[in-house]
């Protein structure tokens, strides 16, 4: 993961801002245990887990849970793409869980929202019907919880493109 960020570190800067300093700090270790300064920080590292790896990633946490897609890349670049999911448990692990049939996805990380290429849309474009049946259960109709700013982004911004 430290190779994909520093591969790529102006993009991600411009995608993280001064986050990109905890998401390096963290990456930057390789001894274990690692002390709490070297844990993985969510939702940033699954922008970086997504792009790396050309898969789609539910971080599932108490503090907020989101849907991250490939940035730079659509469906069209990979052969097959694989939906992961994992989930904070113990205040200080993710562990991988198997979600099963065609389950709502949760809202879409901000970063990729402001971020994404033109072609990742396609991401977006192919789940909708999978999002909206999450908006349709969630009571903040639709809107996304940023996790930085604890501020809601409305609904209208979600709407895919062509």
């Amino acid at each position: 993961m430290l190779h994909e960020l520093l591969n790529a570190y102006d993009d991600y800067k411009t995608v993280l801002k001064d986050g990109i300093n905890e998401v390096h700090t963290t990456l930057f270790f390789s001894k274990s245990p690692a002390p709490r300064k070297h844990w993985m920080v969510m939702p940033e590292t699954c922008v970086l887990i997504a792009n790396k790896f050309g898969v789609i990633l539910h971080c599932l946490s108490i503090e907020g849970c989101v849907t991250c897609f490939p940035l730079w890349k659509g469906p069209e670049h990979f052969e097959q793409h694989k939906i992961i999911t994992i989930a904070h448990v113990y205040g200080n692990h993710y562990v991988m869980v198997q979600l099963e049939g065609e389950y709502p996805m949760r809202c879409i990380v901000a970063y990729w929202l402001h971020h994404r290429a033109p072609s990742a849309v396609a991401w977006q474009n192919m789940y909708m019907k999978r999002l909206e049946s999450y908006k349709q259960l969630n009571p903040s109709n639709g809107t996304l919880f940023h996790t930085k700013t604890k501020s809601l982004i409305p609904s209208q911004e979600l709407r895919a493109t062509d």
